[in-house]
């Protein structure tokens, strides 16, 4: 009887094991598969962002910065590699005319929007941005992080810059023709342009 039980539990304990290691490739594979999923999804967004004219900053919960795209390298003046990680107040700071905005600021609530602000990175000239920082909730309970959206605004006030410039000095060319048309035809009281 004693070597049937032993044999019985022998039995049982080969099973127990062939189960476990079942279980443990089973847990590898999933494992395995979340990753690869995981992986996949980043991927994806990274393509989603690189498309996207703004800068686009994502942080962690913690303020550390995960993922931006190639605008926001552009526009805070640093490389991927050398912001990942980073707390988002190491990357620039943000003035308001001479007032500096800390990022507890525009880290406290649910949303910050502001335009026209100042943005001072030490690996870049200034540029004027306007800025929107969104906290991530997942269903009011689960804080995912922050999403920071920076619109540069800096070409877009040079070209302006440029087409009054432009503007102005064509205005004032035509403004010597246009005053001797004007004399000419004084007794008419119109003038007219073809």
């Amino acid at each position: 009887f004693t070597d049937k039980v032993r044999l019985r539990l022998g039995e049982l304990e080969d099973k127990l094991e062939e189960k476990d290691h079942i279980f443990e490739e089973e847990k590898k594979r999933i494992i395995e598969d979340d990753q690869s999923g995981v992986y996949e999804e980043k991927e994806k967004l990274e393509y989603i962002f690189s498309y996207i004219k703004d800068g686009v900053i994502l942080l962690n919960k913690n303020r550390g910065v995960v993922l931006l795209n190639k605008a926001a390298e552009e526009i805070v003046g640093r490389s991927k590699a050398d912001v990942v990680g980073k707390q988002i107040g190491e990357l620039f700071k943000l003035f308001e005319g001479s007032q500096e905005i800390q990022a507890d600021e525009y880290l406290r609530g649910d949303s910050f929007s502001k335009k026209h602000l100042r943005l001072e990175s030490v690996s870049a000239t200034d540029k004027l941005v306007d800025f929107i920082c969104v906290r991530l909730v997942l269903i009011h309970t689960q804080d995912l992080g922050y999403i920071v959206v920076l619109h540069d605004l800096t070409g877009e006030l040079e070209v302006e810059k440029r087409q009054v410039g432009l503007l102005s000095a064509f205005a004032s060319e035509l403004r010597w023709p246009l005053e001797l048309v004007g004399e000419s035809n004084a007794e008419v009281g119109v003038l007219q342009l073809s």
